[in-house]
């Protein structure tokens, strides 16, 4: 997804009266969740996607854990 639209939608998320951080917290867990299969694919580029996904997932819900 291009950068700048991502950053509009979560703009748009977090200001949103009934979602907010709340919502992307739990929509990042989710996330979390869902991609822990795909992490241990034999496929690379399906593990190096879900790779992706997790380093975005960890900026909302662990960020500490994300820098390290």
């Amino acid at each position: 997804m291009d950068v700048q639209v991502r950053q509009i939608l979560l703009r748009s998320l977090q200001e949103e009266e009934n979602f907010g951080q709340k919502r992307i917290k739990q929509l990042s867990h989710f996330l979390l969740v869902y991609i822990q299969k795909q992490l241990k694919s034999e496929n690379p580029d399906i593990r190096d996607f879900a790779q992706a996904q997790k380093w975005t997932a960890l900026v909302y819900t662990a960020p500490f854990q994300a820098t390290q």
